[in-house]
Formats: structure tokens, C-alpha cells, sequence
């Protein structure tokens, strides 16, 4: 009965990915991994599930599962009935970044492009900017700074156009790296800022520990040190208080940065390590 297996995994993982148990999730994962996919219901709950699986597995820095669910998730909502397309921008997003910090760019780009081909359809101002926002993760990563110029500022203009402070929070924040990018320090503090008092009235802390990082630097590269150190502090703090290593590993290369310009160089290179 693969249907009901599915049913019963997919409730398992949701359970323990939601706890943090990740690596008790990988035998249900494997299992599911196993199923004809077409056995995977289509339905609201399931969908909705799937992404939580996802993101949670992306949090934890488990990409390639994260990549494995998303991909599964998509199939499922595009089997769904009409209304939909929400959830399929949502995993097909959510799947271009994995791809991406896994190197991947050719295949992020290839799943953005099929993703912005249908936010075009709708016309949907938050679906063209959660698109925008993969180009610009994809077009940082490949170090093609004009990309991600144009493609910041497409979704900044889109997620203006919506008005929804979750997704003026990204935008913002994917502005403020590329001005960062483009060696234009002011502008990128002024969007950083916009982005950190959008993620801190969110709570969303994951969010904001990374942006903290990127407002430090900006304050560095204008020589206001004391604001940089006060920033990168802040983002080392809020990135231990997660228990994310991915995040506290970005937090304190950050800092090192300010270490080394200030000559320090045993602390940066304790910092670095």
C-alpha cells in the first residue's frame, strides 16, 4: 500500500524534522525516497508538510535533502488540483538555492527559469519577486555582479509592488549585497538597515543574523569601525543562539574582517579558524 506509506512518512519526517531530529529523519527519508512519487498524496496537508521538511532541512544545512524534498514537494503540487502555482514557486525557489550553495548553478538557473516563466503567467508581484530573489542568490554565488544588480532591483520593484514586509525584508537585504558588491557602501547600509528592522519586527532571527553580518561590513568599508564591531557582535550572537553552524561560521569570518584592518591579526585568525 504505497499510498498509506507515504501518508505515514511524511508524517514522520514533518515530526521529526520539525523537532530538530534530523538525523533520525534520514531511514524515513530514504523510505519515502523509495516510493513512486505518484503515491504521495495531493492534498493541501501533505503539500504544506513537505515544504516545512524542506525549509527544515535547509535550515539544519542539510541541502541535498532539502534538494530531494523540494523536488518531490513540486511534482506533488503540480498534480495538484487548480490554485497551486503558490506552492510550486515556493518548493522550485526553495530548490534553485539548494542548487546553487551546492554549487549547482547551471541547474539553479534552469529551475528559476521554468519558475519565472510561470510567475509571469500570473502576473503575481510576490511570485516574480521570490524568482528575483533566486536570480540574485544564483547571480551573487557565480560572482556575476550586474546580474545581481538587475535582478535586486527587479525584485525590490515587485516586492514594493506587494507590500508584504516578508518579502521587503529579502529584497532589501539581496539590495544591500549588491551595492555591497558594487562597492557603493552607503546605499548598501541604508537597504541593510531597511532589511534588519524588517527581519527583527518578523523574529526572523536566521534572517537577521546573516544581515547583521552584511550591515557590519558595510560600516567597515566606511571606516565607522565601532558600528561594524557592534553589528558583527550582534550577528555572532544571534547565530550561537540558533544553533546554526553555517550561520556562526559566516558571523565570525565577518568579524575577522574587522580584526584584520585592525591589525589584530592573532584574533582574526582565531576567528577565521
Amino acid at each position: 500500500q504505497p499510498a498509506k506509506a507515504a501518508r505515514y512518512l511524511v508524517s514522520a519526517l514533518a515530526l521529526l524534522v520539525g523537532r530538530g531530529r534530523i538525523d533520525e529523519s534520514m531511514p524515513y527519508l530514504h523510505m519515502l525516497e523509495g516510493l513512486p512519487s505518484r503515491s504521495i498524496a495531493a492534498s493541501s496537508e501533505v503539500i504544506r508538510m513537505l515544504l516545512e521538511i524542506a525549509k527544515g532541512y535547509w535550515s539544519a544545512g542539510r541541502i541535498s535533502c532539502c534538494a530531494q524534498v523540494c523536488s518531490a514537494g513540486a511534482s506533488v503540487a503540480r498534480r495538484a488540483m487548480s490554485g497551486y502555482g503558490e506552492w510550486v514557486l515556493e518548493f522550485t525557489t526553495l530548490l534553485a538555492r539548494a542548487h546553487a550553495l551546492a554549487g549547482a548553478l547551471d541547474e539553479a538557473t534552469e529551475v528559476l527559469s521554468d519558475a519565472l516563466r510561470l510567475a509571469g503567467e500570473s502576473s503575481d508581484s510576490r511570485a516574480l519577486a521570490r524568482v528575483y530573489y533566486g536570480f540574485c542568490i544564483v547571480s551573487e554565488m557565480a560572482g556575476d555582479f550586474v546580474g545581481l544588480e538587475k535582478y535586486s532591483r527587479l525584485c525590490l520593484a515587485e516586492a514594493e509592488r506587494d507590500s508584504s514586509s516578508q518579502l521587503l525584508h529579502v529584497a532589501h537585504s539581496a539590495r544591500g549585497n549588491a551595492k555591497l558588491a558594487l562597492c557603493e557602501w552607503e546605499a548598501a547600509r541604508e537597504h541593510l538597515s531597511k532589511s534588519a528592522e524588517l527581519e527583527l519586527a518578523a523574529s526572523d532571527v536566521r534572517a537577521l543574523a546573516i544581515t547583521y553580518g552584511n550591515l557590519g561590513r558595510a560600516h567597515l568599508y566606511l571606516g565607522e569601525w565601532e558600528e561594524a564591531s557592534e553589528y558583527f557582535e550582534r550577528s555572532i550572537a544571534v547565530a550561537r543562539g540558533i544553533g546554526s553552524s553555517y550561520t556562526m561560521a559566516l558571523s565570525l569570518a565577518n568579524s575577522a574582517l574587522l580584526w584584520t584592518r585592525r591589525g589584530v591579526v592573532n584574533e582574526a585568525a582565531r576567528r577565521f579558524r
